[in-house]
């Protein structure tokens, strides 16, 4: 997914992967071609064996820097091994690794305006629907242009508290709401459940009480 489909996060890795693969071939270090294949094949297994739901289960910095160590190390070994000429030759495809990557930083960008927007839109209608603590259908999420929509509970209390904690209210999507307790405070991912009384009440005030549906004004 965030080789292509999602993102274009890995592209670069598989580049720099590939590359590292052909210099050890040239080389016939069949050992070590073998041990950095095993390596990097074997870490991207352990992630799909433990962590089958994929990025939702575990951040994308701890699939990054694990693996780019097993690519970077053997890489820079081969670089060494080089002569000067086809060294400079290879600020090509780095070239091209870097420009990929900002490309994604720029794409990943431009949303955070329109989304911050639609969050705070979302949050103003709740709240003149009176909710403290509500659920909202992800297909309102998906009009409203909010696709990610696992980090709502926080985003929406952030947003509701700047004007003072009695402001507060949070919201929950309603894959997610279809479990809300009727006590307490429904925050996921990290944690399911905790009563309204362990929030920092100088900042954030929540009240005990059900969780209520979200009323969307939109046509289908």
């Amino acid at each position: 997914g965030h080789t292509w489909q999602y993102t274009t996060h890995y592209v670069p890795a598989w580049i720099l992967f590939i590359t590292t693969l052909v210099l050890i071939a040239r080389r016939r270090a069949w050992w070590l071609f073998a041990l950095v294949l095993s390596g990097c094949t074997g870490f991207i297994l352990l992630n799909v064996l433990t962590y089958h739901t994929g990025e939702a289960a575990m951040m994308m910095e701890k699939n990054f820097l694990p693996l780019a160590t097993l690519i970077a190390l053997p890489l820079l070994h081969e670089l060494a091994l080089l002569p000067r000429l086809s060294r400079n030759m290879l600020l090509i495809p780095f070239a091209l690794v870097l420009f990929l990557q900002f490309r994604g930083i720029s794409f990943a960008s431009r949303p955070a305006h329109a989304r911050y927007a639609a969050l705070e839109q979302l949050v103003q209608d709740a709240a003149t629907q009176e909710l403290r603590k509500g659920v909202v259908d992800t297909d309102t999420l998906r009009r409203r242009g909010i696709g990610v929509d696992w980090a709502l509970p926080f985003e929406s209390m952030l947003i509701s508290a700047q004007p003072g904690a009695e402001h507060t209210l949070t919201l929950v999507p309603s894959q997610e709401g279809a479990a809300a307790p009727t006590e307490g405070v429904y925050l996921v991912p990290i944690t399911s459940h905790m009563p309204s009384a362990g929030l920092d009440m100088r900042f954030f005030s929540l009240p005990e009480g059900p969780y209520r549906s979200f009323v969307s004004s939109e046509g289908p």
